[in-house]
């Protein structure tokens, strides 16, 4: 009788002991977001990164896990994995998957390197995992919508001088990454600012100097006409202008 009860505790024991391992495992690389996906400069096109960022700590073990990057039709391109764990784990942290053009950018060594021109900007989806854990669409997107909601900046996709970047002021701390900071709709759950790409290690890239204008594109200017002149289709920062609407004289004549 004392050997059958112990029998039928253990199982039960073992099983627990089990359950718990795989969820240690799981806790190990699943609390992360995508944080920002840039898609490239004018001055340099195939400076492309991504930042996935923990929101528990302990998320360094990511050997074998990766992003996966998908076209604007949903079919997969590439998958860039891991062959091992990042050193920091703390809550918060940030990991780099970035191009050597971006390595090279934003004078910042990278976490996980992917070939040049690996990020379609007009539109596209990246993903962490392949599960996956977290994904963000941009553009004219139309793959798969789950987990997308609408895709983020329908209309033009990556800018050149923005990153699209998540909000962290739709849930608790405004400043801080957590898991209701995403609501499955990347229209809402990111906006278009300056890039601020940040390693492992936390140490933040710095953006190239410009001048603007010399009739060079430099850093993160969209144009250089030469001139400081808004109107005329290059702004006074470099920044491309809308085209500006005809104007019909008494005359007949359009200006």
């Amino acid at each position: 009788m004392q050997t059958k009860l112990f029998s039928f505790r253990a199982a039960p024991v073992a099983a627990l002991a089990l359950a718990l391992f795989a969820g240690q495992a799981n806790a190990a690389f699943h609390l992360m977001k995508v944080v920002e996906v840039f898609g490239g400069t004018q001055a340099a096109p195939n400076a492309q990164y991504v930042v996935i960022q923990m929101y528990s700590g302990g998320q360094n073990q990511v050997n074998t896990h990766g992003i996966t990057v998908f076209d604007a039709t949903g079919n997969l391109i590439q998958t860039f994995s891991f062959t091992g764990p990042v050193a920091v784990g703390t809550n918060q942290s940030k990991i780099l998957i970035a191009t050597p053009a971006a390595a090279t950018f934003f004078n910042l060594a990278v976490d996980l390197s992917m070939p040049n021109g690996s990020i379609p900007v007009g539109g596209g989806k990246v993903c962490f995992d392949s599960s996956p854990v977290d994904c963000l669409a941009w553009g004219n997107y139309s793959g798969s919508l789950v987990g997308i909601g609408t895709p983020f900046n329908v209309a033009g996709g990556l800018t050149p001088t923005k990153a699209a970047t998540r909000r962290l002021n739709i849930a608790g701390g405004a400043t801080t990454l957590e898991a209701g900071d995403d609501t499955d709709n990347c229209s809402t759950d990111f906006l278009a600012a300056a890039p601020t790409p940040r390693n492992n290690a936390g140490i933040f890239g710095t953006i190239p100097a410009s001048t603007c204008p010399n009739m060079t594109i430099e850093g993160l200017e969209e144009c250089d006409d030469g001139n400081a002149v808004n109107g005329d289709g290059c702004s006074a920062t470099c920044l491309i202008e809308p085209p500006l609407p005809n104007l019909i004289f008494a005359s007949g004549f359009e200006n």
